[in-house]
């Protein structure tokens, strides 16, 4: 007889909880080079710090790929480079702006009831101007946000 995903998935509920930490195990280890692809490299990279905060954010997962991923981390980039000027020189300061912006964002989701996972936060990231200027009315406008932040 041949397993299909059908058989494996009717089976889950009569599990015990140690059987299907087991195959949560394997999945992710099976998972794993493909959630791989999806990581920008270069720690260097802001891109990366973006990266980084949404899975410290969200925990674990997969964003909806690189590519996509690449073009909201990008416009969020914009965002923190014209709001607070020299924090991406910095990998230490960069990534603290991240975070906070980033858990802002995570914040509005949770209270709008949007689920919160690697995909979604992602695509929520070019809420940045919109939920910063919510959290922090007039700063941006008069040109204050940098001060939020001093190393």
């Amino acid at each position: 007889m041949k397993i299909t995903k059908d058989h494996i998935l009717a089976a889950l509920p009569r599990l015990s909880m140690t059987d299907l930490r087991d195959i949560n195990a394997v999945s992710a280890r099976l998972l794993e080079p493909h959630a791989a692809l999806d990581t920008p490299k270069r720690t260097d990279d802001p891109h990366m710090w973006v990266f980084e905060a949404v899975k410290g954010t969200v925990g674990t997962g997969q964003t909806s790929g690189p590519k996509h991923f690449h073009a909201k981390a990008t416009e969020f980039l914009k965002f923190v480079d014209e709001n607070f000027p020299k924090v991406l020189k910095n990998r230490a300061s960069g990534s603290s702006v991240i975070l906070m912006l980033v858990q802002l964002i995570a914040d509005d989701m949770k209270q709008r009831g949007v689920p919160r996972s690697m995909g979604t936060l992602t695509l929520h990231l070019s809420r940045v101007t919109e939920v910063f200027d919510d959290a922090f009315p007039g700063y941006r406008q008069a040109k204050l946000a940098h001060l939020l932040y001093r190393p």
